[in-house]
C-alpha cells in the first residue's frame, strides 16, 4: 500500500512538473528572454499562491481521519478545508492586486487576472483528499488529461506577449479537470449537509497554522526570493529564475511523494520506521548525483544562447534541491514524529527568520541575481541540515 501510493503520487507530481518544465523551456526559446520574463512573473505569482492555498491542512486531516472511513467526518473535513482555501484565495488575490498597484510588476491586467484564476483552481486541486483516502491511483488518468490540455494550448496558440494569458488559462483548466472528477468520484463522501460553525473553522485553521507556517516558510522561501527579484531586481533575471525554479520544483515533486507518505506512515503507526527513512535518504543522494552529471548539460543543450547564464545556476540549484530534500525527510516525518511537530515547525521558522536580513540586504544594497540567490539558499540549507542531523542523532541516541 505504501509504495503503491508513493508511485501514484510521484506519477502525478512528476507529470505536473515535467509538463511545466517542457512548456517553460519551449516558451523560453520561442518567445526570447524579454517576453518570457513577463510570463515568468506570472508563474512566480502562481507558485507563490500554491503554498498559501495548501494551508497546512493535510497533516491535521490525517490525524483527524485516523483510519476512519466515516462519510460524515470525511464530508466535514472536505467542506471545511475547501471553504477555508477559498477564503485564503480571496485574501491572497487582494494582497497581490494591492502590491501590484504600488510596485507595478504586472503591466498586463489580463495576464494578472488569469494568473489569479489559475491560483483559484489550484486551490481546489484534490490530490490531498485522494491521498487522505489512500486512492491516489484513481487521480492519475484525469490528471494526465488535464496536463495534455495544458501542453496543447501553449504549443498551438501562444506566440507573443498578447497571448501569454492563454498559458494561465490552460493551467486553470488543467487543475479544474481533476477537481470536477473528484466531485463525481467522492460524491457519496462529500455532499453530506453540514452546518458551518465559526468555532469549528477557527479550530481547523489553528490546527493547520503550525504546519502552514513551517511548510510555507521552508518550501516557499525559494519563490519568495523570486518575488523579490521580480519587485526589486533586473527583470531579465526573473526569466532565468523561473527556469531554475522549474527544475527545483521537479526535483521536489519527485521526492515529496515518499516524504509525505513516510509522514502518513509514521502518524498511523505511531512509530519511526528506520528502514523506510534510510531508503529515501539513499534515493535522494543517488538522484542528486545523477542530476548533477546530466541536468546541467541538458539545460545547456535545450536552451538558446540567451540563457547561457542559467547553466551555472542549475549546478547550484541541484545541490540546493538535494539539501532541501534531505531536510524535508528529517523534519516532519522524522523529528516531528520522534520529538514533536512543534519542534519541527520551530526549526523551519528559525530558517525563515535567518533569511529575512539577507533578503533585506540584497533587495536594497546587494546584487539580486538568480545565482546569488541559489548560493545564499544552498549555504543556509547546508547549515540547517547539519543542525537537524545533530538533533536527529541526539534524539535517536536518547531513544536507545
Amino acid at each position: 500500500m505504501f509504495w503503491n501510493q508513493v508511485a501514484s503520487r510521484s506519477i502525478i507530481l512528476l507529470t505536473n512538473q515535467l509538463t511545466i518544465i517542457f512548456i517553460t523551456f519551449y516558451l523560453a526559446n520561442k518567445l526570447g528572454i524579454a517576453t518570457f520574463s513577463i510570463l515568468a512573473a506570472a508563474m512566480i505569482i502562481l507558485q507563490l499562491s500554491t503554498y498559501f492555498l495548501d494551508g497546512g491542512f493535510f497533516i491535521p486531516a490525517v490525524k483527524e481521519k485516523n483510519n476512519s472511513n466515516d462519510s460524515f467526518l470525511l464530508s466535514k473535513i472536505w467542506q471545511e478545508i475547501y471553504l477555508l482555501k477559498f477564503l485564503i484565495f480571496i485574501i491572497f488575490s487582494v494582497l497581490i492586486i494591492f502590491f501590484n498597484l504600488f510596485f507595478n510588476f504586472f503591466n498586463d491586467a489580463k495576464l494578472l487576472y488569469f494568473t489569479l484564476l489559475a491560483s483559484a483552481t489550484y486551490g481546489f486541486y484534490p490530490l490531498w483528499f485522494f491521498q487522505l483516502q489512500n486512492v491516489v491511483e484513481k487521480l492519475v488518468l484525469p490528471n494526465f488529461f488535464g496536463r495534455i490540455l495544458y501542453i496543447s494550448v501553449p504549443l498551438l496558440f501562444v506566440d507573443d506577449e498578447n497571448s501569454l494569458y492563454l498559458v494561465m488559462l490552460s493551467q486553470a483548466v488543467c487543475y479544474a479537470i481533476p477537481f470536477i472528477y473528484s466531485l463525481y468520484f467522492f460524491k457519496n463522501n462529500i455532499f453530506i449537509k453540514h452546518t458551518f460553525y465559526f468555532s469549528s473553522l477557527k479550530k481547523r485553521l489553528l490546527e493547520a497554522a503550525p504546519f502552514f507556517v513551517g511548510n510555507s516558510i521552508f518550501n516557499q522561501m525559494h519563490n519568495l526570493w523570486g518575488f523579490l527579484i521580480l519587485v526589486f531586481g533586473n527583470f531579465i533575471q526573473v526569466g532565468l529564475f523561473q527556469i531554475a525554479d522549474s527544475c527545483l520544483r521537479a526535483g521536489h515533486a519527485f521526492m515529496s511523494a515518499p516524504v509525505d507518505n513516510l509522514l502518513i506512515h509514521h502518524e498511523k503507526n505511531k512509530k519511526f520506521d528506520t528502514s523506510l527513512f534510510v531508503k529515501i535518504l539513499i534515493a535522494i543522494i543517488f538522484i542528486a548525483m545523477c542530476s548533477q552529471l546530466l541536468l546541467s548539460h541538458a539545460v545547456n543543450l535545450l536552451l538558446i544562447s540567451e540563457y547561457s547564464e542559467v547553466t551555472s545556476v542549475i549546478r547550484v540549484t541541484i545541490v540546493l534541491w538535494a539539501l532541501m530534500a534531505l531536510i524535508q525527510n528529517l523534519n516532519y516525518p522524522s523529528i516531528g514524529v520522534l520529538m514533536s511537530h512543534k519542534i519541527a515547525t520551530q526549526i523551519f521558522i528559525l530558517y525563515g527568520l535567518l533569511n529575512v536580513p539577507l533578503m533585506f540586504y540584497f533587495s536594497f544594497y546587494g546584487e539580486l541575481t538568480v545565482l546569488n540567490v541559489e548560493i545564499i539558499m544552498t549555504s543556509l540549507n547546508f547549515v540547517f541540515l547539519v543542525l537537524m542531523v545533530m538533533i536527529f542523532i541526539n534524539k535517536k541516541g536518547l531513544a536507545k
